[in-house]
């Protein structure tokens, strides 16, 4: 949520110097007209403090009149208009400060025109749209702070344009009743999948999307290798990276990445493979000039071939008093940790009362006996104690 309330702060700055903001109890429309006279009657209005709404419409066919905006601070909501196939007109628009709505729109094919949508402040809902095939024009939106619903669009094939999207804060996901939608194992969902599988649900899609443990079988298979394991953890002043397969096939080798921020990606190293192999082997990689703060680090493994794929993005911090980290929270069994091999623990109640005090190793440590709810762990070595709070599920 931090990162988002940042990036649409920095946008607010920005705009401010170049923008008018006005309409601070927001605007709506149910006509081609109204919004055809926008320009006109608010001469300059790029920024609309309140809501924009654009409602049970038979003749809105188009949203070009709207072209000047580029930030809404409250939400945006299309709902119920009958003849609107996309969002042709709102090209400039940047962010939204709270919720996207788009929802009973009968010919709706995709969001083709709102492609500059950078950032949603809160909530990204779709649903009940007749004719949606796909989310075309989405495919630069960089973040959703806190839900996504993607449900009854019986036409609806490809969500391929979210695969860029951070999601990884999302407090809710669900993808439900789309009967042609098979593939939901984009890159953003894999991943908050592997952060928190817990808040993702879903159902009455068609096979390969119809469940939680469906998404979560495609997402691993769609290495052509079996990655067992891919983690990096804190050695001093650099990152070590190690992973375990268990087993290759015209396998080239993997390219280590990094980033700052998810989006842009440089290559570090090129690790050779083991061709094609049954057996489990270990690769190993150290990174001695780490970022400053938060690094993410992704596989890239390669074919012979040249096809290509990669694997779950791991991030570490090397920011102050944050070198060790603990996931996944919520906890269902296991608790691990990067930046540290192993340790001392204790676990404490909501209460304050210690539960559990041990050592552990890079395994982790076993959360399963606990009863649902709010603890505590302390964990560290000499050097250093971190605390932190975890939710058992």
């Amino acid at each position: 949520m931090k990162k988002i309330l940042i990036a649409t702060l920095c946008f607010s700055a920005f705009y401010d110097l170049t923008s008018q903001a006005c309409l601070p109890g927001g605007v709506s429309f149910d006509a081609q007209s109204q919004i055809d006279n926008f320009p006109a009657n608010y001469p300059g209005c790029s920024i609309i403090q309140g809501d924009l709404i654009i409602y049970d419409s038979q003749d809105i066919t188009n949203l070009n009149g709207l072209s000047q905006i580029i930030g809404i601070e409250g939400s945006f909501t299309v709902q119920f208009n009958t003849n609107l196939s996309n969002f042709s007109g709102m090209n400039n628009l940047a962010y939204i400060g709270n919720d996207l709505r788009v929802q009973y729109n009968d010919v709706l094919t995709n969001f083709v025109g709102i492609d500059n949508l950078n950032s949603i402040g809160n909530y990204l809902k779709i649903n009940n749209n007749s004719a949606l095939e796909n989310l075309s024009g989405l495919n630069n939106l960089n973040s959703i702070a806190s839900y996504l619903t993607i449900s009854d669009n019986p036409l609806l094939s490809d969500i391929s344009d979210l695969a860029n999207t951070d999601v990884s804060e999302l407090i809710q996901l669900y993808v439900g009743n789309c009967p042609n939608l098979s593939i939901c194992n984009i890159q953003s969902i894999c991943e908050l999948l592997d952060i928190n599988a817990a808040v993702a649900a879903f159902e009455n899609n068609d096979m390969g999307c119809d469940s939680r443990p469906e998404v979560v079988a495609q997402c691993l298979a769609a290495l052509p290798i079996d990655l067992l394991d891919f983690q990096v953890e804190a050695e001093n002043d650099h990152t070590l990276l190690f992973w375990q397969t268990a087993s290759e096939s015209a396998n080239q080798g993997f390219e280590v990445q990094r980033s700052l921020n998810t989006k842009t990606w440089v290559s570090l190293t090129f690790i050779p493979g083991k061709g094609t192999s049954n057996a489990v082997n270990d690769y190993q990689f150290a990174d001695y000039h780490p970022f400053y703060g938060l690094n993410y680090y992704r596989l890239k493994q390669i074919d012979f071939d040249g096809i290509y794929d990669y694997s779950k993005i791991r991030s570490i911090d090397f920011s102050e008093n944050h070198l060790i980290q603990m996931y996944p929270n919520p906890v269902h069994e296991v608790v691990r940790f990067t930046g540290i091999k192993n340790g001392t623990f204790k676990i404490f109640d909501s209460y304050g009362k210690l539960i559990e005090a041990n050592n552990f190793q890079r395994n982790g440590i076993d959360a399963s006996n606990l009863n649902p709810g709010v603890y505590y762990i302390i964990v560290g070595s000499s050097q250093q104690l971190t605390k932190f709070k975890f939710i058992k599920i």
